[in-house]
C-alpha cells in the first residue's frame, strides 16, 4: 500500500527548511542591516579647498536635511556650529601600465583629502593634522580616440569625487 501524499507535506518541508536556514544564518552572526540611520548635526559649516568636493558634500548633506553654511576660509575661534574642513585635497594621475611603445594604456587616478571635524564647543573629534581620506580607480585608455579618452577621464574624476564625498559622509556620521 502506497502512502498518499497530502498537499500539506511540501509546505511543511519548505517551512522547516526556511526555519533551519534562518537559525543557521542567525547563529553565525548574520543580520539584515536595512537603511542606515546615520546621525548628522542639524547645522554644519563646511570648508573645502576643492570646490567640486565641497559641492558634492553639500549636496549629500542637503539630502540629509542638514543646514549647510559654506565657508570661504577656515574659522578657528569661536565656532557657532560644528565645522567640517576638507583641506589639502589633491588629484593625482600616475602611470600604471605601458604598452610596447612606452605609451601609457592604464592610469591610476587618486583623489585625497584631509578631514577635520570640530563640534560647536570647539572640541576636535579628529586628529589635529586631520584624517586622510582617499579613493582611487584604474582607467584603461588604450585603443580609443582622444575625445573618448577625455570623456572617460572626466567621468572617472566625477566618480571619484562622488565616492570621496560618500566617504566623508560616512566619517561624519561616526562623529555624532
Amino acid at each position: 500500500m502506497k502512502p498518499i501524499a497530502t498537499p500539506l507535506q511540501p509546505k511543511l518541508a519548505f517551512k522547516f527548511a526556511l526555519m533551519c536556514i534562518s537559525l543557521l544564518l542567525g547563529s553565525c552572526g548574520f543580520h539584515l542591516q536595512g537603511q542606515s540611520q546615520a546621525a548628522y548635526p542639524a547645522t554644519l559649516s563646511v570648508y573645502a579647498n576643492d570646490s567640486q568636493l565641497g559641492a558634492q558634500v553639500a549636496a549629500l548633506l542637503a539630502q540629509q536635511q542638514v543646514e549647510v553654511e559654506s565657508l570661504e576660509a577656515l574659522k578657528t575661534q569661536p565656532l557657532l556650529r560644528p565645522q567640517l574642513s576638507l583641506i589639502q585635497t589633491t588629484k593625482n594621475r600616475a602611470e600604471l601600465i605601458l604598452d610596447q611603445n612606452s605609451d601609457v594604456t592604464v592610469w591610476r587616478y587618486t583623489l585625497t583629502t584631509r578631514y577635520l571635524y570640530q563640534s560647536a564647543d570647539n572640541a576636535s573629534h579628529t586628529d589635529p593634522s586631520g584624517l586622510r581620506l582617499s579613493v582611487s580607480t584604474d582607467v584603461d585608455l588604450s585603443g580609443v580616440q582622444a575625445t573618448v579618452n577625455q570623456r572617460i577621464e572626466a567621468d572617472s574624476w566625477a566618480l571619484l569625487y562622488r565616492q570621496l564625498a560618500s566617504r566623508v559622509m560616512r566619517q561624519l556620521s561616526r562623529q555624532q
